[in-house]
């Protein structure tokens, strides 16, 4: 037990808002620590996101949260190095999109998944993204890939594994606006090599999954 609270000390400081956990790891550079982008750092009109938290194969635990970065959301990531956070990697800074939701996946060999959506100027802008851990280092995401169609509006990620596949399911609809109704889209995602290319097996087809409609005829999603 005491082991297992040593080590969940460090998610209970980061839960409840990230106050000083501690000196930076040595060649990390100060001002940019996890716990200086509180709630309320960069705009006191609104706190920062939740954070998501997830364990590699290696037992290192990572975190990872939308922050308000002056006029826009960005993505932060962290790892645990013993009772100290690195210094974050920044995702999608100055990008002209709020960066939201992160959700993050590690597989038994390795790999590190982390997906979020990006809301645009527009409302048909939003799309979901991926982005990679890179083997060779095991230490940095790579820039986000997109993940959903051009045709759909795209948001609130989760990533879950089934029979070994990493997959994504996200909040999908229409960009076209013909229909309202948000459906839920299912797809894999690609593997990593060793050499930091990507392979894996042939696509599965997208899975949809609509809301039933109810007995007058309307959307069963409290709509009507």
């Amino acid at each position: 037990m005491k082991g297992l609270a040593s080590r969940l000390a460090p998610i209970v400081l980061l839960a409840a808002g990230l106050p000083a956990l501690g000196s930076l790891p040595r060649g990390a550079t100060a001002g940019v620590r996890p716990h200086d982008l509180v709630p309320t750092y960069h705009d006191r009109s609104a706190a920062d996101g939740p954070v998501f938290m997830a364990e590699d194969a290696n037992g290192r635990l990572w975190a990872t949260w939308a922050y308000r970065a002056g006029g826009e959301w960005d993505i932060a990531v962290s790892r645990a190095v013993g009772r100290v956070w690195t210094a974050p990697q920044l995702l999608g800074v100055a990008n002209g999109m709020d960066d939201l939701d992160p959700r993050l996946l590690f597989l038994p060999d390795g790999t590190g998944i982390l997906a979020w959506w990006q809301r645009g100027p527009l409302p048909e802008q939003a799309a979901v993204v991926v982005s990679y851990l890179d083997s060779r280092t095991g230490t940095v995401f790579s820039p986000p890939e997109r993940l959903s169609d051009d045709t759909e509006v795209a948001s609130h990620p989760s990533l879950f594994l089934t029979d070994g596949m990493p997959l994504v399911g996200y909040t999908a609809r229409p960009a076209d606006g013909e229909e309202s109704r948000a459906s839920v889209a299912v797809r894999p995602l690609r593997r990593q090599r060793p050499d930091g290319g990507a392979e894996g097996p042939e696509p599965w087809p997208d899975v949809r999954f609509k809301p039933p409609k109810n007995r007058e005829g309307g959307a069963n999603d409290g709509s009507n």
